[in-house]
C-alpha cells in the first residue's frame, strides 16, 4: 500500500530533468548514506552497555544525534546553498530516525537480533505492539522514501511542497493517535523518559506545515479555460460525483467506527466491532484513539471536501487533500497491519469469516483520500481562486461574464 499511497505525491512532484551538478547528487547521496550509520551504531551500543540501565542515558543519546547528525552532514555536503538551508539537515536527521525504526520493526517481528534489546527494555517498550511496530514500518518505509524525496529536491534546487504536505499529514497523524494512545492504553504505567524523544515529531510536522500552507502561490486572473472548467456543473462531472458518492460511505463507516468504540449501545456498532473489527476493543487504545481521529477530524475534512467539490474556488482543497492524504495513508497502512499481526491477540484478529469485507472498507478508507487529492493536484482549476476572490473574500460567479 506504501507504494500506491505515494503514487500521487510523485505525479505531483515536478520532474527533476534538468541537469544537475554533481555536488548536487553527492549532497542527497550522502544524505543516504549517513542515514545508514544507524544501524552499526544501534549494534555498538546496544552490544557495549554504553548507555546500560539508565532510561535518561537514551534520551541524552537520541538528543546528541539531533546535533551529532547535522554535524557530520555540514562537513559532508560542499555544496555551500544546500548547507545552508536548515531544512535539508532536518530531513537527514529524520531519515537516520527512518532507519532506527527499521531496525527496531525487523528485530521485533524476529527477522534481524542484537540491536535494540536495550531500547525496547528501557525505551520506549510499547514500540513492540502490533501498532508500535507497524508505525515504524510506515516509519521506515514511506516516511524515509518522502525524506529522499525532499533532499534531492533541496540538493537540485527543486520544490517539495506537495511531498511536504503528505508528510507532515502522514506524520502528524501517527503522532496524534500514538501518543494519546500509549498514555491512556496498557502500557500507561510503562512509560520511561525515551517518550521526550517523540517531541521533535510533533513539532517539526507543525512548524513545517504552517510553511507549507503559508506558502501557497498567490491568486490569480481566471483564464477563459479555468472559468469555463468552474462553470462545469457537478452531473458533468463524474469523477467528482463518484468521489462525493465514496465520500459519504466514508462518513457512514467513520461514524459507525467511532461509535462502536465509544461503547454506543446500537446494535450495528456491536456488531461491526464483533463480527468485522474486533481489534478495535485492543487493550493498547491505539485503535480506540484512531476511530475517534477519524469520527472528529476526518468526518468534518469528508464533509468540507464535499463543499469543495460543488463550489468553485475553494483554492484551501488541494493542500489539506495532501494533508489529509497522507493521514489516510498513515493509518490505514498502520490499523490494517495491526489487526492481523501476530501481537495482536487472536481474538482481537479479523475474523477469517468476514476479512473480505475487512479489506473492502478498510482499502476504501484508505484509497478515496488519495484519489481526492490526485484529483485535486493534477486537475486544480476547478479549485483555483481569483485575485478579486483573495481580495474581497467573495466568490466570483464562474458564468459571470467581463464587463
Amino acid at each position: 500500500m506504501s507504494r500506491f499511497s505515494l503514487y500521487f505525491a510523485l505525479c505531483s512532484h515536478r520532474q527533476l530533468t534538468e541537469t544537475s551538478p554533481t555536488m548536487s547528487m553527492s549532497s542527497a547521496t550522502g544524505v543516504f548514506l549517513i542515514s545508514l550509520l544507524s544501524i552499526p551504531i544501534l549494534w555498538v551500543v546496544n552490544h557495549s552497555g554504553l548507555i546500560g540501565g539508565n532510561p535518561w542515558g537514551i534520551v541524552a543519546a537520541g538528543y546528541a544525534s539531533l546535533l551529532g547528525i547535522p554535524a557530520v552532514t555540514y562537513f559532508v555536503i560542499r555544496e555551500k546553498r544546500v548547507k545552508k538551508d536548515p531544512w535539508f539537515y532536518v530531513f537527514t536527521v529524520f531519515a537516520f530516525s527512518s532507519v532506527v525504526d527499521l531496525v527496531l520493526c525487523l528485530e521485533m517481528d524476529g527477522m534481524i537480533s542484537g540491536f535494540s534489546e536495550f531500547y525496547m527494555k528501557e525505551g520506549e517498550p510499547y514500540l513492540g505492539t502490533a501498532y508500535g511496530i507497524m508505525i515504524s514500518y510506515w516509519d521506515a518505509t514511506a516516511h524515509y522514501s518522502m525524506y529522499l524525496m525532499m533532499v534531492a529536491a533541496i540538493a537540485w534546487n527543486e520544490q517539495y511542497r506537495e511531498v511536504g504536505l503528505y508528510w507532515v499529514g502522514s506524520l502528524l497523524h501517527s503522532m496524534i493517535v500514538f501518543m494519546p494512545g500509549t498514555f491512556i492504553g496498557k502500557f500507561a504505567n510503562e512509560i520511561r523518559p525515551a517518550i521526550l524523544l517523540n517531541i521533535p515529531y510533533v513539532v517539526v510536522p507543525v512548524v513545517a506545515g504552517v510553511k507549507y500552507l503559508q506558502s501557497r502561490p498567490d491568486s490569480q486572473a481566471l483564464s477563459k479555460e479555468v472559468k469555463k472548467v468552474q462553470g462545469t456543473s457537478l452531473l458533468k462531472r463524474p469523477l467528482d460525483v463518484l468521489l462525493m458518492l465514496f465520500l459519504l460511505v466514508s462518513i457512514g463507516i467513520s461514524v459507525i467506527r467511532g461509535l462502536a468504540v465509544l461503547d454506543c449501545p446500537w446494535e450495528v456498532t456491536k456488531m461491526y466491532a464483533k463480527e468485522y473489527e474486533p481489534y478495535l476493543e485492543d487493550r493498547t487504545a491505539y485503535p480506540v484513539i484512531q476511530m475517534l481521529v477519524y469520527l472528529f477530524y476526518f468526518v468534518p475534512y469528508y464533509l468540507a471536501a464535499m463543499y469543495g467539490l460543488v463550489q468553485p474556488g475553494c483554492g484551501w482543497m488541494s493542500d489539506w487533500a495532501l494533508l489529509f492524504a497522507g493521514a489516510a495513508a498513515q493509518g490505514q497502512f498502520s490499523h490494517i497491519g495491526s489487526s492481523f499481526h501476530g501481537r495482536t491477540r487472536f481474538t482481537r484478529r479479523v475474523p477469517e469469516a468476514t476479512s473480505l469485507e475487512f479489506w473492502v472498507i478498510n482499502l476504501l478508507l484508505a484509497i478515496v483520500p488519495q484519489i481526492l487529492a490526485y484529483r485535486c493536484v493534477k486537475y486544480p482549476a476547478f479549485f483555483t481562486r481569483s485575485r478579486n476572490q483573495a481580495v474581497n473574500g467573495v466568490k466570483e460567479s464562474p458564468s459571470k461574464k467581463k464587463q
